[in-house]
């Protein structure tokens, strides 16, 4: 599926900046899906100039920002065992990172890791 079919979708082909510092974990949190990719820079080197305008409307156009809480979503993200895929309520989204409460507990996914995603349908009743 492309982007430009499914408006919530979003990808790292699809020119999107999606790099961002990582935050610490919070408690309750899977700890290993928020980790520093090594040879990106540091939060120091990538922070804005203080007073600058356009800020809030990249954060704005950041493609998980758009994403409804409380939506079923699902994002996969690349460690470095491989691709993972993340399906379950999105509890918090930041321009640095989602939380997502999946069937296995909450699942906090970096940004800079993240690679698609979208907002799904609800399971189906069985």
């Amino acid at each position: 599926m492309t982007p430009d079919a499914n408006p919530e979708h979003f990808s790292a082909d699809s020119g999107q900046i999606l790099g961002a510092p990582p935050s610490e974990a919070s408690p309750g949190i899977t700890p290993h899906h928020s980790h520093a990719i090594p040879g990106n820079p540091s939060a120091e080197a990538t922070a804005a100039p203080a007073g600058n305008d356009q800020l809030p409307a990249a954060i704005a156009r950041l493609p998980w920002m758009r994403l409804e809480l409380g939506s079923r979503v699902v994002v996969r993200y690349r460690l470095d065992d491989g691709l993972h895929d993340a399906l379950g309520i999105l509890l918090e989204k930041a321009p640095t990172h989602v939380v997502i409460d999946t069937r296995r507990g909450r699942v906090k996914v970096d940004a800079r890791t993240m690679v698609t995603g979208k907002q799904v349908p609800p399971p189906p009743q069985i």
